[in-house]
């Protein structure tokens, strides 16, 4: 996978994180105003305030669990790529000075990008089966 690619996917999965927290605000907001009005007679300030606490359900939590996964996924996808990236810049330099020849060059870059998928490929399985599990 290229830069561009990676980029666009953390892109992709930041306005999924995004949505989900408005959408989590919103559906906050819709459950404290679902006991609002109706023609009830008035409550004292105690009472009215009382009715408007907010005891996050297990949709909730699960939500915000859910939501600080992508987050951690993503950081340590972002991790995973500047360590490539910095890896590969390295690999450049041996190539550049000398010190290693086109052919090693190749296998090492190679090698370096197999590792990198394998171990993307990891994180996502394991995101996977966590948020298939709440």
């Amino acid at each position: 996978m290229d830069a561009f690619t990676i980029d666009l996917l953390v892109l992709f999965l930041g306005i999924i994180v995004a949505a989900l927290a408005v959408l989590t605000f919103y559906f906050v907001r819709k459950r404290q105003n679902a006991g609002k009005g109706g023609g009830k007679p008035e409550q004292s300030p105690a009472k009215d305030e009382e009715k408007h606490r907010y005891f996050p359900s297990q949709e909730d939590k699960a939500r915000k669990k859910t939501k600080q996964l992508i987050e951690s996924y993503i950081k340590e996808k972002s991790k995973l790529q500047k360590s490539m990236n910095k890896e590969l810049e390295h690999l450049d330099a041996l190539l550049e000075s000398k010190q290693i020849d086109k052919q090693t060059y190749e296998r090492l870059k190679n090698v370096l990008v197999m590792m990198n998928d394998k171990k993307r490929g990891d994180a996502k399985d394991l995101l996977e089966y966590v948020t298939s599990n709440d």
